[in-house]
C-alpha cells in the first residue's frame, strides 16, 4: 500500500515499480495491470506510461491519447520537430480548414511519390503551388511557412524552449477556437479545451526532462491502438476499469486511486450503493495472482480542480497485519512468498 501527494506522483511511482519489476524479475509487461475506478485516472497513468518507455493498452474505456485533440495536438509537435513526418503532415495539414481540398491533396500525394519527396518538402515546390486552384496553393503555401518558421524557431532556441514554441502554435493557428466551432455543445468546447491545456503542459515539461528532441517525440509516440486492432497475446501492460477487469487475472496487479468518493465513488455513496463498491473492490483485490500493489492519493485532481481525498472506508476493513503500508503498520515490506500468502487470505477474507 502506497500513499502518495498526488494523481501525477502515484502515476509516476506506478512507472516506476513497473519499470523495477520487469527490470529486476520475470515479469513481462502482458503479466501486469493497472486497474482503477474510473476512466479519467487513466489520464495520468498514460503519460507515466509513455515517459518511461512502458508499453501499454487502454481497455474498458477511451485512451487520452486517442482523442481529436490530442492526436491533432501531437501532429502538430512532431511536424514542428520534423516536418518530413508524412502522417503528421496529413492529420493535420486542413486542420483548421486550409482550403485544401481532396482532390488538391491527391496531386500533392502525386507530385511527392513522383518526385521522391516528402509532403512537407512536396509542398514548397513553387511550380507545384502554381499548378493548384490559388485558394489552395495560398492554403499549403501558409501550412508550409508555418512549418519552417516554427521548426527554425525550435533550432534556435533549443530543446529547452520547444514547449513555450509548441504553445506559441497552438496559438498562432487558433487551434483552440478551432476547437469551439467544431463542438456540439459549451460543454464538449470546455472539455477538449481543457484536455489541449493539458496536453501543453505535459510537452513542456518533457521538454525539460528528455535529453534531445528524437528522445521526446519517443516517448509521446507509444504506439496504443484500439483492442480490435491488437495481438491479445502482446507484450503490453493492461490498463483498465475495474468493471472491465471482471473475469481477468494477472500475475501483478496494481490497484490505484483507494480513495473515498472514487472507490466507494461518490454516486454510490449518496445513492446508498456501497455493497456495489464494495464488490468492485472485492474485483480488483482478486485480480491478482501473485502480488497486488494498492495506491491512494492525499489530493486528486478531477474535472480541472484539486481537491482532498481520505483513504477508502474500504481499507479499514482489511486486516492491517496483511498490508505492507508504511507509515501505518511499522512493518518492512513482506517477500514474495509472504505476498502471495497475503494475497491468499485476502481472498479468503473476502470469500467468506
Amino acid at each position: 500500500m502506497r500513499e502518495y501527494a498526488d494523481d501525477s506522483d502515484e502515476a509516476e511511482g506506478i512507472a516506476r515499480d513497473l519499470m523495477h519489476s520487469h527490470g529486476s524479475s520475470s515479469m513481462r509487461w502482458k503479466d501486469a495491470a493497472v486497474l482503477y475506478r474510473s476512466n479519467f485516472q487513466a489520464r495520468e497513468i498514460e503519460k507515466a506510461l509513455r515517459e518511461y518507455g512502458i508499453p501499454y493498452r487502454v481497455s474498458g474505456g477511451p485512451s487520452w491519447f486517442d482523442a481529436r485533440e490530442i492526436r491533432d495536438g501531437l501532429a502538430y509537435l512532431k511536424l514542428m520537430l520534423n516536418p518530413d513526418d508524412n502522417p503528421s503532415f496529413m492529420r493535420v495539414l486542413n486542420t483548421p480548414r486550409r482550403g485544401i481540398g481532396s482532390s488538391s491533396l491527391a496531386r500533392l500525394l502525386d507530385f511527392a511519390r513522383a518526385a521522391r519527396q516528402s509532403l512537407f518538402e512536396a509542398s514548397t515546390d513553387s511550380q507545384f503551388q502554381r499548378e493548384l486552384p490559388e485558394r489552395a496553393a495560398r492554403g499549403l503555401r501558409g501550412f508550409s511557412n508555418l512549418l519552417i518558421d516554427f521548426s527554425d524557431r525550435v533550432e534556435r532556441a533549443g530543446k529547452e524552449q520547444i514547449g513555450t514554441i509548441y504553445r506559441d502554435l497552438l496559438e498562432h493557428i487558433e487551434y483552440g477556437e478551432w476547437l469551439d466551432q467544431q463542438a456540439d455543445k459549451p460543454e464538449q468546447a470546455r472539455r477538449r479545451r481543457k484536455s489541449l491545456e493539458d496536453l501543453t503542459a505535459w510537452i513542456e515539461r518533457l521538454a525539460k526532462s528528455a535529453t534531445s528532441a528524437d528522445e521526446m517525440v519517443a516517448r509521446i509516440s507509444l504506439a496504443a491502438g484500439p483492442d480490435d486492432e491488437r495481438d491479445s497475446d502482446a507484450e503490453e501492460v493492461r490498463l483498465m476499469t475495474l468493471h472491465a477487469a471482471k473475469g481477468l487475472e494477472f500475475p501483478r496487479v496494481w490497484l490505484a486511486g483507494l480513495e473515498e468518493g472514487l472507490l466507494p465513488h461518490r454516486h454510490s455513496i449518496e445513492e446508498g450503493r456501497i455493497e456495489e463498491e464494495r464488490r468492485l473492490m472485492y474485483v480488483g483485490l482478486t485480480r491478482a495472482e501473485r502480488r497486488l500493489s494498492l495506491s491512494l492519493c492525499r489530493a486528486r485532481r478531477q474535472f480541472g480542480e484539486t481537491s482532498k481525498r481520505e483513504p477508502s472506508r474500504f481499507l479499514e476493513e482489511l486486516p492491517m497485519e496483511l498490508l505492507d503500508w508504511p507509515g501505518r503498520d511499522g512493518r518492512p515490506p513482506p517477500n514474495a512468498e509472504q505476498a502471495r500468502s497475503h494475497i491468499a487470505a485476502l481472498k479468503a477474507l473476502l470469500q467468506g
